[in-house]
This record gives C-alpha cells, structure tokens and sequence, in this order.
C-alpha cells in the first residue's frame, strides 16, 4: 500500500503503478484506475493497536480498494533466488506471474511460476516473490507491502486437466469444481478440476477455466482467512499485555519491606482495578471479534447449501481463544486484590485503634478502598 494513506483513489492508482514500474524485474504492469474506496466498518480491534492502548474500542472505518485486480510478471534470477531463499529450495523458473486481489476483507497475492511448473511447488514461489517484492519497495520509500506471517497454514493449490486425472484422495464437491484435499508429512495439498460432465465453451481451456472459477472463490475465503489471521495477532497482543501487567502486579507483591507493603496495601487497589479492566476489555473484544468473524464465514456461503472450501481453516482461525489466559490473568488479580483488601483492613482497624474511628474514616476515603 502507499505510504501516503491520505491519497484519493486515483492518486491511490498513480502511486502504486508508478511505485512498482521503477522495479527493473517488473514487466506486463497493470494498475487499474480506482474511482472509490471500500468502506469497511469493523471493530475498532480489527485494528492493532486499538482497545488496551487507550484508543476507543467503538466500531471504525477503514477504506481500501474493493474487486482490483494488479497483475504484473517480475523476473527473479537465480542469484536473487538464492540470496532470498534461505532454505535452498529448487524453483525451477525466473519468472513469476503476480495477482494482487482486492477483496471485501483485504487482499490476497497469488504468485505463479511462469515457467517450467511441473517441478515446483508453487507456495515456494510465493516466498520468493514475498521476499523480493520487500527488498525492492524497501529502497523505493514509495510504498510498504503487508504481509501475514509467518504463514497461518502452508497449503498447495493444484488445477487438473479433468476429474479423472485428480488424485485419489478425500473428495468433494466446491462450487463448479470437484475437489481433492489431502495432506502428507509436507503441506497441505488441494487438487481441482471440472467435472467430467462439463462441457466447456468452444475453444475454451478447461485448465484456465477451472484456474479461474478457483481463483474467484479462493481469494475471497483467503481474504476472510487471513483478516480472521490479523485479528487472531491482535487479540494474542492484548494479551500479552495483560500478562505483563498482571507479572509486573505479582512483583509489587513480593516486595518486602515497610514501605513497598505501605504503598501496595493504600495505593495498590487503584493498580489492580485498572489491570482487571484490560483483562474485561481483552475478554469482551475477543467475544465481539468471535461474533464479527461468524457472521462473516456466514455471508461466504449464503445463498449456497455448500461450505467455503477452507471452512476447517477458516473455523479454527475464528475460534482461535485466549480464554485461559484470561482467566488466569483475572483470578491472579482478583487473589491479590482479595489479600490487599485483607491487609487494608487489618491496617484501618489498627489506626482507628491507635488514633480514633475518625482518622480510619479519612483513610479509607483518601484511598479509595
């Protein structure tokens, strides 16, 4: 995305398209004119660093293009290829043909080799266009590219000629396509193909046509799944921050001594009501995200008796929960909370005793307890 994030739609374009020509490697560019941006109203916890640092945890808008589509083929050698490749995967192939979909969730990058395809495994090559397209952009100051990793869930998409060329794995039917779906000691595997009992348009290829029907469904599951992936990260934040915190409320009662127990009995409960309050609003945020991300895996298949084909991966992302954590956060607090009070008490007694009920009064209101 453009640094610039005040650009209108059309500067939006501009930027992008004069952003990726400056890379040498990058041919066959094609930038669309955007006219609008996609309002997107979510909750504010969609967004990091929203709900636990201050900032309201009411619904906000945020805009992106909606339905782009910016194809380009980059040229990687294999100099380049190994520089970026730390694991010294064989590709196979230079060149790699690139899609940048814009979906109602945000966008999904399709990376294919260009060449020789039949020796490589195409979620490698997303690697390595991931890695280069960051290297390049990095020097430009133009733009910035996102990215969602480590990867949620390493899987390989494979189109077949026909329905009897497909693997004999687990099947089943997906929109127009039938489908394959197994998974071995490597990445999770997914054949496609047309049925059989389809016939195609004269002259049409039924590769390209089944590559195309998947590529229209799987980039608006992969856009969901992958917005489910974010909001998973910045729930994990919110409780990181909780439990640091509640470890750091653990330190200042282990502290010895007068003064450390003087300034945690009358001025500790202010401390601990405000870490209980983060831990509400990270167990609240996380059930409204759970809500949201429902309702959204819903309207993927409303108007279809079928399911979205990543509906496993697509469930486990939504249900993804740090409830444990929570609740050990929320019964640490409420223990040291519950001995506070205790030590207050025994305090207030023991100056209403030396020095009248009045001075006890006064204590209790000057500390809130």
């Amino acid at each position: 995305m453009p640094r610039d994030l005040e650009a209108s739609p059309t500067e939006w374009s501009k930027n992008v398209g004069s952003a990726l020509g400056k890379i040498a490697a990058i041919s066959d560019l094609q930038v669309p004119t955007v006219d609008t941006f996609l309002e997107i109203t979510v909750p504010a916890t969609y967004v990091r660093a929203s709900g636990l640092d201050g900032e309201t945890i009411e619904p906000i808008t945020v805009f992106q293009p909606a339905k782009v589509q910016i194809l380009f083929t980059v040229n990687i050698p294999e100099r380049i290829q190994k520089e970026l490749n730390p694991f010294d995967l064989h590709f196979g192939g230079t060149r790699f043909a690139v899609m940048i979909n814009y979906e109602d969730h945000g966008p999904v990058v399709v990376a294919r080799c260009a060449d020789d395809e039949s020796s490589i495994l195409q979620s490698h090559a997303v690697m390595i266009v991931r890695e280069f397209l960051q290297r390049e952009l990095a020097h430009a100051h133009e733009l910035f590219l996102v990215s969602v990793g480590p990867s949620p869930f390493h899987a390989d998409f494979s189109i077949y000629p026909s329905e009897a060329e497909l693997p004999d794995d687990t099947e089943g039917q997906y929109r127009e396509l039938i489908y394959r779906r197994s998974r071995g000691r490597g990445p999770l595997r997914y054949s496609l193909a047309l049925p059989s009992s389809f016939v195609a348009p004269e002259g049409g290829d039924r590769v390209s046509l089944a590559f195309s029907l998947a590529l229209y469904h799987l980039t608006r599951e992969l856009s969901l799944y992958y917005s489910l992936s974010e909001r998973a990260d910045i729930h994990r934040d919110q409780v990181f921050i909780v439990s640091a915190l509640t470890d750091d409320l653990i330190e200042q009662y282990q502290r010895r001594g007068p003064w450390p127990a003087l300034k945690r009995t009358f001025a500790g409960g202010l401390r601990t009501r405000s870490v209980l309050l983060r831990v509400i609003e990270a167990e609240k945020s996380e059930a409204q995200g759970r809500s949201f991300a429902s309702s959204l895996i819903g309207e993927l298949s409303e108007g279809d008796e079928e399911a979205p084909l990543l509906h496993r991966e697509l469930s486990v992302a939504r249900n993804e929960s740090n409830a444990a954590e929570l609740r050990a956060a929320r019964e640490t607090v409420d223990s040291l909370e519950s001995t506070r009070k205790k030590e207050f008490e025994i305090a207030v007694i023991s100056l209403s005793t030396l020095l009248g009920g009045a001075a006890g009064a006064v204590v209790s209101l000057l500390t809130g307890s």
